[in-house]
């Protein structure tokens, strides 16, 4: 007897795709005996649909679907064929959606330019794009709990002219969140390097990491990573359950996958500030968090007093030395906990905390919940 077949439906020109791919057979392999088949043009799968004979040997379909293919995910339906979409458009009821937590990405974002000093924001994008929407409604968001001014937002109008006239008005230095690292693109094809430079009038971070057009770019571009491949073994298990489940089941399985991380590249590589003391001390203290120096030990390697050293960074970043290495340790706590499977204690250790405890405490007040809860929360609601 041959193995039930999954339909993979994606293109495979953006490596987002191509990683949710892996993900998704990854664990297909592991734990099925389904034979993959890759469909990538819709009007072949359209075609495939429309003879339920060619369906038959079908467990399920995994796809990147969009609003324009909503007729295929319905046909689907229709053939009691199960469908999980990993895109940012929502499909009709059901079917399983998996996705990148976009407004987590946007949050990401704001934290990782906040930490670095900037308190001028902008934003690339194009409104009508529901990814788009929800990186700008975190990045936003995170800038309002900050009590820090709004993102300056272009919704990509194509005229060049217009949007180098936005450019020119921003104020700067700027932290610049762009949709995805295409969009960045259309940044760097406009942008006046004689007259704005890139990072240190304007940073800029993507989304996606597509190494090609990332490190292809003009100003090679610093961009968030979602964790693609978890999206794609989430999809396959979704589907696993879908297929093995005693009914009854949801009518929908959504799951918004929280882990990202920053990939740094030149064209963030730079703080917004102009005290050259301040850059120092930021840089002096990144590079060993688990250890880091009083204040004293770090204004006598820096060779100013505590007091001086202790005004410029109050001036320039608006918080204590102490204020400001913790809230480095925490940022990169953060990034071990939703991207990795290290205990919290070892987490805590790495982090420069030699109480879990005071870690936890620290942990939850920052980001309103527990390194262990924030891990293990669900990531999942069943309509």
């Amino acid at each position: 007897m041959l193995p039930p077949k999954l339909i993979l439906h994606f293109e495979s020109r953006e490596d987002w795709r191509r990683s949710i791919a892996k993900g998704i057979l990854e664990h297909v392999r592991k734990t099925t005996p389904w034979e993959p088949v890759l469909i990538t043009e819709p009007n072949a799968l359209r075609e495939h649909l429309r003879h339920a004979e060619d369906t038959r040997d079908w467990i399920g379909v995994i796809g990147a679907f969009f609003e324009n293919e909503r007729d295929c995910v319905l046909r689907c339906l229709d053939l009691q064929i199960p469908v999980v979409n990993v895109t940012s458009w929502q499909p009709p009821a059901g079917a399983d959606w998996v996705h990148a937590d976009d407004h987590n990405i946007g949050e990401t974002a704001a934290r990782y330019f906040i930490d670095r000093g900037y308190r001028n924001f902008a934003y690339l994008g194009k409104g009508d794009w529901p990814t788009s929407s929800s990186r700008l409604e975190g990045f936003q968001a995170t800038l309002r709990a900050m009590a820090l001014p709004p993102a300056r937002v272009y919704d990509r109008d194509e005229n060049p002219e217009t949007f180098r006239a936005w450019l020119e008005a921003l104020p700067l230095p700027c932290a610049m969140m762009v949709c995805n690292d295409l969009h960045a693109q259309f940044l760097f094809t406009h942008i006046d390097l004689r007259t704005l430079s890139i990072p240190d009038h304007l940073a800029v971070l993507g989304v996606d990491d597509d190494d090609l057009l990332c490190t292809l770019s003009k100003i090679p571009l610093s961009s968030i990573r979602p964790d693609w491949e978890e999206v794609g073994r989430r999809a396959a298990m979704a589907l696993d359950r879908r297929v093995s489940t005693v009914p009854p089941m949801p009518p929908q399985i959504l799951e918004m996958i929280p882990a990202c991380k920053v990939v740094m590249r030149q064209s963030t590589d730079a703080f917004a500030m102009q005290d050259d003391l301040v850059k120092k001390t930021l840089a002096i203290l990144r590079s060993d968090l688990r250890n880091p120096p009083s204040v004293q030990h770090l204004s006598r390697q820096l060779g100013v007093s505590s007091r001086t050293l202790s005004r410029h960074v109050r001036q320039t970043l608006g918080k204590s030395v102490k204020q400001v290495i913790l809230h480095a340790q925490l940022e990169q706590a953060y990034s071990l906990v939703v991207n990795g499977n290290l205990p919290i204690g070892e987490i805590a250790w790495l982090c420069g905390f030699k109480k879990q405890s005071r870690f936890n405490a620290a942990f939850r007040e920052r980001y309103k919940h527990t390194p262990t809860r924030l891990r293990h929360r669900p990531d999942s609601s069943q309509n």
